[in-house]
């Protein structure tokens, strides 16, 4: 199965944090999408990768990170208040990952990892392209699809 017929197969759909695919309707490929998204951050050498708190996007980078030999770091927004599951080690070199981002999401989070807990953010990665990725034209980005036909949504 390649990349792009995997990314179909699983469909996305609304969540918390933005879009997401439906990790619980093909677990080949969610293999296939996970390794391509390392594959494609390998070269920046992330020590973790920084995902948000909700079940489908952790699928997805529990098996990135796998194949990459990474650490996760969890993300939670509760009522504003951002949060790590577990407090990162200053410095780390880390990779931000999404199915897709959003403007607002993306910039609280790179911001939080960056500022607050002095991270290293190394790239951005998403499956699916999105305006948000092209923000800070410093940082290193990588999608595995172009944009689908969603409105970006501002939370």
């Amino acid at each position: 199965m390649n990349t792009a017929s995997a990314i179909r197969s699983l469909g996305t759909s609304p969540d918390t944090y933005g879009p997401t695919l439906n990790t619980a309707r093909d677990t080949q490929a969610v293999e296939t999408v996970g390794a391509a998204l390392a594959q494609a951050l390998r070269r920046y050498q992330p020590q973790a990768l920084v995902v948000w708190n909700t079940g489908d996007e952790m699928v997805l980078a529990h098996v990135a990170a796998r194949e990459l030999g990474a650490r996760l770091l969890y993300a939670s927004d509760v009522e504003g208040v951002l949060t790590f599951q577990h407090q990162p080690q200053p410095h780390l070199q880390v990779a931000l990952v999404a199915t897709s981002w959003t403007s607002l999401r993306f910039t609280a989070l790179h911001a939080f990892a960056a500022q607050t807990h002095h991270l290293d953010v190394v790239a951005a990665a998403a499956v699916i392209d999105s305006p948000a990725l092209h923000i800070d034209d410093t940082l290193p980005t990588i999608h595995l699809t172009a944009a689908t036909p969603w409105q970006e949504d501002a939370s």
